[in-house]
């Protein structure tokens, strides 16, 4: 070998030797934490009927002067069951890289995708995304957060949610010069929150009286959280004054409001009544 070709390795060998020294010196490493979370609402929307029929019995009620008598009404309001719907607020949720080295990241790069699971967390499959973050390089021993947020409405459970999210860098130690790559994931958080339209209703009941007649109860009111069954209404009717050939009409009249929406249709039944042959 000449001299000049000696020294030409020799500058080779101390050129490549200060190049990886170099490399070495800019390598850093990095960790990463991440959050994703969402609030679902669920809304379930009642719908209520209500019947009022008289109670099959003698008709006409015949109630003389003096006399009192019972007259029976049937009363049903039936609750269907739920309409639901669900709306959820976006998946939003922060990307934190930790510098744990002593040089500042170069080449910061992170993507986010939001993914789901319909068997109970067995199997994930992408839901949205990925989406590509806005970021900017993160300085030796510090921590910067960047955060995403995702639109999509959420099924209810069992799904589940996570966030999927690549973090990568091109100057990791120990593989500068290269893109490393450090994958994470985290359970979304989703926040149930219940609605309950027209659960509940008030239903009341108003019973007119004939001219000449006391009559108990004039008005009922009761709530209801639940269907309520067929049940009697009954109203008691004393004659104080009305005179004997009277044919008189006894109107019972149900009215049920729910407890969001205007009252429904008003439902009545009424019973005949007859205050008897003169003699």
């Amino acid at each position: 070998m000449t001299l000049i070709s000696s020294l030409f390795m020799t500058a080779l060998f101390v050129s490549l030797c200060s190049s990886v020294a170099i490399a070495g010196n800019q390598g850093t490493t990095v960790s990463v934490e991440n959050t994703a979370s969402s609030t679902q609402t669920q809304t379930d929307t009642y719908s209520w009927s209500v019947q009022k029929t008289l109670k099959p019995n003698q008709v006409p009620y015949i109630i003389r002067e003096g006399q009192t008598l019972n007259v029976d009404y049937l009363l049903t309001a039936t609750r269907s069951s739920p309409s639901t719907v669900y709306t959820n607020t976006p998946t939003t949720g922060s990307i934190c890289v930790e510098n744990t080295g002593t040089q500042p990241t170069v080449g910061l790069w992170i993507t986010v995708s939001l993914q789901q699971s319909l068997d109970g967390g067995v199997s994930w499959t992408n839901f949205a995304g990925p989406q590509a973050l806005s970021v900017s390089e993160v300085a030796a021993g510090s921590t910067q957060c960047f955060p995403y947020s995702f639109s999509q409405t959420l099924l209810p459970p069992p799904a589940l949610y996570r966030n999927y999210d690549t973090v990568s860098v091109d100057n990791f130690v120990g593989s500068e010069g290269t893109t490393y790559s450090i994958i994470e994931t985290d359970s979304v958080s989703v926040t149930p929150i219940l609605v309950e339209i027209d659960k509940t209703a008030t239903l009341q009941d108003v019973f007119t009286c004939p001219s000449g007649f006391s009559c108990t109860p004039l008005t009922s009111t009761m709530s209801l959280s639940t269907s309520y069954p067929t049940t009697p209404y009954q109203v008691s009717l004393t004659n104080n004054s009305a005179p004997c050939g009277q044919t008189l009409a006894g109107l019972n009249t149900a009215t049920l409001t729910p407890s969001t929406n205007p009252a429904l249709p008003s439902v009545s039944a009424s019973a005949t009544i007859y205050t008897g042959t003169c003699h």
